[in-house]
């Protein structure tokens, strides 16, 4: 980062969203608030909308949670409160879930994920949207009742419309479900989820929402040994680490330390790392996903030091 806040000479937008919470998390507060400088000056409007340049790919709701959140951290609240009022536009009023594109929105139709639903949820909640951050629980809860009976697999995605419908989706991209009698599957994907429903719980006392967080738990916890061995638990470690403080469980300091140990041992000696979960692990890695991993790992570890001390 140079000293205008610029990641490696690149003006690619995905390069930068996490950043400040990597940083600001991680001590660096200094550089975290060069990181949303750049931000507001390159990549909002002067209302404070996200607006990425035309040839890169549309900022989504899960971004606009993350850069958010950043700022909140930063008490850069001109950008978090005017970003967590266009975020507020994504958000399916029917559903509580969120759009990710302004196609989807427009068209009033289009997919929700339990990933992009809990990191923008908890934006809106660092904002102090609370009524907003409480219609994304909801939908996480709403997530876990689609679910059919005693099965083997949890899908994070439902396909859903303006008014309210929702159909759980049965994509076979691993991004997009858990398989729960498999190895190295995504935890990172309910990391957002765990938060926001165990920060809900904390706030609001709803026993819903802490039920909800361990229903998103427990398919990882009663899973296969190796069921969350990839680099892909970072954000599932800042999710059980969040839940064992309000409900002490030893299964979850358990996985937060195997989550660790294992996370450690894959640090390469330039100090990045590389996604390794099934479907997530490719030989050459773009730099926008080297950086974004080891974002979510400095929140995950920043998340440990804190909560297990």
């Amino acid at each position: 980062m140079d000293s205008d806040g610029k990641i490696a000479g690149n003006e690619a937008a995905s390069l930068y969203y996490k950043v400040p919470v990597a940083l600001a998390l991680s001590g660096d507060v200094r550089g975290a608030l060069r990181s949303l400088d750049w931000i507001a000056k390159h990549l909002l409007t002067k209302e404070g909308a996200l607006s990425v340049p035309k040839e890169q790919s549309e900022g989504r709701a899960y971004d606009r949670g993350w850069m958010i959140w950043g700022a909140s951290l930063c008490q850069r609240y001109d950008i978090a409160l005017r970003l967590a009022k266009d975020l507020r536009t994504f958000q399916n009023s029917s559903t509580g879930g969120f759009w990710d594109s302004r196609k989807e929105l427009a068209e009033g139709r289009g997919r929700h994920h339990a990933m992009t639903v809990g990191m923008a949820g908890w934006g809106l909640l660092a904002a102090g949207r609370v009524q907003e951050a409480r219609r994304a629980g909801d939908f996480l809860i709403d997530l876990l009742d689609l679910q059919p009976a005693k099965c083997d697999r949890i899908a994070l995605t439902v396909q859903a419309t303006r008014d309210g419908q929702q159909q759980l989706d049965q994509s076979e991209d691993p991004s997009d479900y858990v398989d729960c009698t498999a190895v190295r599957q995504r935890p990172a994907r309910i990391g957002p989820a765990q938060v926001l429903l165990v920060r809900l719980f904390q706030l609001l006392g709803d026993e819903r929402y802490l039920k909800a967080a361990w229903g998103y738990t427990l398919p990882f916890l009663d899973g296969p040994t190796g069921i969350y061995d990839c680099v892909e638990s970072h954000k599932f470690l800042w999710g059980v680490l969040e839940l064992h403080r309000v409900n002490p469980e030893p299964r979850l300091r358990a996985a937060a330390e195997r989550s660790v140990e294992y996370i450690l041992s894959r640090q390469r000696s330039d100090g990045q790392w590389l996604a390794d979960a099934t479907g997530g692990g490719a030989q050459e890695q773009s730099l926008d996903l080297r950086l974004n991993t080891t974002c979510n790992v400095l929140v995950g570890f920043a998340r440990y030091l804190h909560l297990a001390a």
